[in-house]
């Protein structure tokens, strides 16, 4: 298993656009915050979920309605500037507290079922795949919606990649990786692609 970060086979039911799995192992975010609550009574980690997330839409003409969202920083190694992620709760800029529920969870003997949401400003962004040991994935899924904007989707063919950095990689609880989206579809009809970094940390393990 190659690992370097700091954090899957059957595709994962998301809202509005998702699929679903039979698998009793797919289960949706809100079952999983749920489990981790139990796995922290019962002397699990209780090291809160934190993120940083820089997504945005592509130049195209159909694009002007995707809400970018930036969570945190990933800083500049070679200006000697740290990635700053941020906690589940704390503030960020002026858009108030951030909100951050993740999985990843092993998934077999070489993939990892990876289920994410974070919300803040307005703006709620759900993304979920099986990934590889490698941190690759072909078959994810996409849902981000603003407050009285577009709700944008892609199911099943957002690829995650995180063979860009030595620094990115997958394990229990962690994954960092780069994310494309081609051609997902707004509720007004319009097309876009959709790229962004993704590191998400301290995340539910089972």
């Amino acid at each position: 298993m190659v690992v370097a970060c700091s954090g899957g086979s059957d595709p994962i039911s998301i809202s509005d656009g998702g699929t679903s799995d039979p698998d009793s192992s797919a289960v949706q975010l809100s079952d999983a915050t749920a489990a981790n609550d139990a796995n922290a009574s019962e002397g699990g980690s209780t090291a809160t979920p934190q993120a940083i997330v820089s997504l945005y839409g592509g130049a195209a003409a159909g694009c002007q309605s995707v809400p970018p969202v930036t969570i945190g920083d990933f800083g500049d190694p070679n200006a000697g500037k740290a990635p700053r992620p941020v906690k589940d709760g704390e503030s960020e800029g002026d858009g108030g507290a951030v909100v951050i529920k993740c999985r990843v969870a092993s998934h077999g003997a070489t993939t990892f079922v990876f289920e994410a949401r974070v919300e803040h400003a307005g703006v709620a962004l759900e993304l979920s795949s099986t990934l590889s040991e490698t941190g690759k994935g072909l078959t994810g899924n996409l849902s981000l919606k603003k407050v009285g904007g577009a709700t944008w989707t892609n199911a099943g063919t957002c690829t995650f990649d995180s063979s860009a950095s030595p620094s990115m990689g997958i394990a229990d609880g962690r994954y960092w990786g780069l994310l494309t989206c081609m051609q997902s579809m707004s509720s007004a009809n319009e097309t876009c692609d959709v790229f962004g970094q993704i590191r998400f940390e301290n995340c539910m393990e089972t």
